[in-house]
């Protein structure tokens, strides 16, 4: 968006919220979150199953960062074996980073209980961030993920758990003000109380909406 050699005719948001990270500056439209259209090749299942998908949030293994990110593995280790204890299936997608991988590693290196299931790419249509999170009856973000911004329209039971080693400023800059009745502070006593009784409520989140976002956008293009 800063390069003066490239003037858009229009920018096309993924979401509303997505104008105050510099779109405001070129004509821009919102025609609906592209996404949701991976729900019309999704189906709930009705097996009796509980479960909970967690996006992964990957750890800075660095220097000063390497103390706080074991403190958020420790966490995470304790995470899952409190859902299995739940009887919750744990369904862990992977953060995708780019190459060369620096010094930065996924939780599941670092810790002895491992999820049921674990996604290693997102390869597939419908997306895994989309089907998983619109299947499973809850989801959990380890202190700060934007995958968040994704899952919580296809998920009405999204729960954002804060640690200790976790990065305060990030909560405090895109989560504590909208998202304050998301979020649990896992360093306080009650933590695991109160997350006890969050995910034994349900996702209630029913897709029905017939729009065809993808058709409205190419038809949008198509009269530019």
């Amino acid at each position: 968006l800063n390069n003066p050699k490239i003037k858009p005719i229009v920018s096309i948001l993924k979401q509303k919220e997505d104008i105050k990270y510099g779109y405001g500056k070129y004509p821009n439209v919102y025609l609906g979150n592209i996404r949701m259209d991976h729900l019309k090749y999704t189906n709930k299942i009705n097996d009796n199953i509980k479960r909970c998908f967690i996006p992964e949030t990957y750890l800075r293994m660095g220097g000063r960062d390497r103390s706080s990110s074991l403190k958020v593995a420790h966490f995470c280790n304790k995470l899952i074996k409190f859902l299995h204890e739940n009887n919750f299936e744990v369904i862990w997608k992977k953060r995708e980073k780019g190459y060369p991988k620096e010094k930065w590693c996924s939780p599941l290196e670092l810790i002895e209980n491992q999820p049921d299931v674990i996604i290693e790419k997102d390869l597939r249509f419908p997306s895994s961030l989309c089907e998983h999170a619109y299947i499973s009856d809850c989801c959990i973000v380890i202190n700060d993920s934007f995958a968040f911004f994704d899952i919580m329209h296809m998920n009405t039971n999204c729960i954002i758990l804060t640690t200790e080693g976790g990065r305060k400023h990030k909560i405090d800059d895109f989560f504590a003000k909208d998202y304050s009745e998301n979020i649990i502070d896992m360093k306080k006593e009650n933590g695991w109380e109160l997350l006890k009784m969050q995910i034994e409520k349900s996702n209630e989140y029913v897709y029905n909406n017939m729009t065809n976002i993808s058709k409205k956008i190419l038809d949008y293009v198509d009269k530019l």
